[in-house]
């Protein structure tokens, strides 16, 4: 029997090209096609294909959100995505959302058919030009976890936030199916495990969880992307704030749009000209609450506690990035205010030698702990500031204390060597967005991120650590140990 194939693609030469290898296969039969999201969905449920094949970048519903409702709606389905992203994040979030396989177009027009009879045999494919420390890691651990309910040894939950039982008890039970055992209270703690069993092992009537709900409340409070009458995604709050603000350059899964205006519960887009960006000013104050734990280690501190998080934004530029002209500028004040985030962090002596490489370390410790904390990507942020106190800090995005911090303050040293590890293994020489550097920067540019640097100053900052702490935080100061 032939294996059945939907090819999805905006592109109809794309789709032919396809079909040609398909043909060529002879065990590959194309049943359908689709130019959008939406369309296919619904061939999916007429067809029921072995393999999709699919573009990310597709109108009326983008591949992301297509590929996950067809893996809700038909689990045995497989997809395997053909794409012109070749970044990180494109790769994380199409395996995230339940695809199989993601090939690049500009790769060898023989391995998308190499990918399909992959998947079919149960197996990941990832093309060999992303093949890559981070990449490798990452999609492996995304895979492994991202698309199952969590298993409950390896959750990062807080049992003594209230809050957090009381906003996400209905996904816990819900991504459980109610499977608790007397021996998961060690693990749960008390306050949740006696909630779960109170509610029978069962969703609370009505409940319908998000599809993207998680232990930590998933995306947190979110708003819709528009264009005209069409849906083509959700961004966060904060994401709102710093990058969809009115009158912005918008990029979103690498179309661009011009952020028209905002609605109660949507961001409306229209279209941008190709050439257009806008340059934005932030500035961020991190300022600490409370510090529950903490260790001196020398002239380095190293903290849990919580914080107080002011974003400001002070306006932006419109820019041609042809010409480098300057078409627009628009001054504001506006601010996004977050209190009580717990948070770890590392203060170093003021010393401008040694701190030349802490946006570096920050990054580090970032990638580090995506593989140490089983914890979703958006859960958590980071920040640091290189005057008259230089600190790192990795935070939490949700008020009241998620677990996530407490962890790293654990496991902390395992997760700075981890991104060493990835920042050495790469062939860049000062950091990119293969290693350490992120997508965006809101406080330290990308081109201050000094890799070497960097390297040198976790090194140093490990050695000191293994020497052992001197003074430990205790009743609001540090005493000697």
């Amino acid at each position: 029997m032939s294996t059945r194939v939907l090819l999805v693609d905006e592109h109809e030469i794309t789709r032919q090209g396809v079909c040609s290898l398909c043909e060529e296969e002879g065990d590959i039969e194309v049943v359908a096609e689709s130019a959008d999201g939406r369309t296919a969905i619904a061939l999916v449920s007429k067809h029921l294909p072995d393999i999709v094949v699919t573009e990310i970048h597709l109108p009326n519903l983008n591949g992301v959100e297509a590929t996950r409702q067809i893996r809700d709606r038909e689990p045995s389905v497989k997809v395997v995505v053909l794409s012109v992203c070749a970044d990180q994040r494109s790769v994380a979030i199409m395996i995230q959302a339940g695809a199989s396989g993601y090939v690049l177009k500009k790769a060898a027009a023989c391995e998308a058919i190499e990918a399909v009879w992959a998947v079919l045999a149960g197996r990941k494919y990832v093309s060999a030009q992303l093949i890559d420390p981070l990449i490798t890691d990452y999609a492996q651990y995304l895979a492994d976890a991202g698309g199952e309910p969590p298993f409950l040894t390896a959750l990062v939950v807080d049992p003594e936030n209230e809050q957090l039982i009381e906003n996400h008890l209905a996904a816990l039970i819900a991504e459980t199916d109610g499977e608790l055992y007397p021996s998961d209270e060690s693990i749960l703690g008390s306050a949740f495990y006696n909630k779960a069993k109170e509610n029978g092992g069962r969703p609370p009537r009505g409940y319908n969880p998000h599809p993207r709900l998680n232990m930590r409340g998933g995306i947190g409070p979110s708003f819709k992307l528009k264009r005209g009458n069409e849906e083509v995604g959700q961004i966060s709050a904060m994401r709102r704030f710093r990058e969809a603000y009115i009158g912005a350059i918008f990029t979103f899964f690498g179309q661009k749009y011009l952020v028209h205006s905002h609605e109660q519960n949507a961001v409306v887009l229209a279209e941008a000209e190709p050439n257009l960006r806008t340059d934005a000013g932030f500035f961020t104050i991190l300022s600490p609450k409370d510090i529950f734990k903490g260790y001196a280690y020398g002239d380095i501190e190293v903290y849990y506690g919580s914080l107080n998080l002011v974003v400001n934004f002070t306006g932006y530029k419109l820019v041609d990035e042809h010409t480098g002209e300057e078409r627009d500028s628009v001054r504001s004040s506006e601010a996004h205010y977050e209190n009580n985030l717990h948070s770890f962090w590392i203060d170093f002596p003021t010393d401008g030698c040694s701190t030349a490489g802490i946006g570096a370390l920050e990054h580090m410790i970032r990638v580090g702990a995506m593989f140490v904390i089983p914890a979703d990507r958006f859960d958590t942020s980071t920040y640091s500031k290189t005057n008259d106190n230089p600190t790192a800090y990795y935070y939490e995005n949700y008020s009241g204390g998620i677990g996530v911090a407490r962890k790293l303050f654990e496991v902390w040293k395992q997760a700075l060597r981890k991104g060493i590890e990835i920042a050495g293994n790469c062939e860049c020489g000062s950091g990119c967005q293969n290693c350490i550097e992120p997508a965006k920067s809101y406080n330290i540019s990308n081109e201050d991120i000094d890799k070497v640097r960097g390297i040198e100053l976790a090194n140093s900052l490990l050695a000191a650590v293994d020497r052992g702490p001197d003074h430990e935080f205790r009743n609001g100061r540090m005493v000697p140990l």
